[in-house]
């Protein structure tokens, strides 16, 4: 129920652009990861603020009206946390799908409610044109939960790490930086 409860606020909050209700779904300090493969700490209810009003908004005017989950799996970790993995369709008033992704959020209890300590927000590698070499646009990220995607050539030697390949198509190319994000760190590899 407090799972239910939690993802329900946040929904609502996300549909009416409520940055201030979102923000209120957030630990406080937290991390989320972005489909480019951005991490963003926050470590104050202002910085969260900011970051979804703009998210928010901007969903709003690629013509978000609703939002749906889908395939939710629910992980109790303790009684204390969770990990909580869902697909998000992005969707159009006329129920139409401007897009959709997987996420997948830490929550941890903050009293007596459950709260994000971690987003990732996955996009699909699946959809990517393995014959063009769009699969590029992938961050290592996603090959890390999807199971497809990019992968490192040495995992385990962690010789390489900057080279990577496509599980898919084997294209080769290198791991980019997030542009515009100083506080960005690329992610430690598994």
């Amino acid at each position: 129920p407090g799972i239910q409860r939690l993802f329900d606020r946040y929904n609502d909050a996300f549909l009416a652009r409520d940055a201030k209700r979102i923000a209120a779904c957030y630990h406080v300090p937290c991390m989320t990861i972005r489909a480019d493969g951005s991490f963003h700490i926050f470590e104050s209810g202002a910085e969260i603020e900011r970051f979804f009003a703009t998210v928010s908004e901007t969903y709003h005017e690629e013509g978000m009206r609703i939002f749906e989950m889908r395939d939710v799996e629910v992980r109790m970790i303790g009684s204390e946390s969770a990990l909580v993995s869902m697909e998000w369709f992005m969707k159009r008033a006329d129920d139409t799908i401007i897009r959709n992704w997987r996420q997948s959020y830490n929550l941890l209890k903050q009293g007596d409610e459950l709260v994000f300590l971690l987003s990732t927000y996955l996009a699909h590698p699946n959809n990517a044109d393995h014959r063009t070499g769009d699969c590029r646009r992938f961050p290592l990220r996603q090959c890390l939960f999807s199971g497809s995607g990019w992968r490192p050539t040495c995992p385990l030697s962690g010789r390489n790490k900057e080279f990577l390949v496509c599980a898919r198509c084997s294209f080769a190319g290198s791991d980019r930086r997030p542009a515009g994000n100083t506080r960005s760190r690329r992610p430690l590899l598994l």
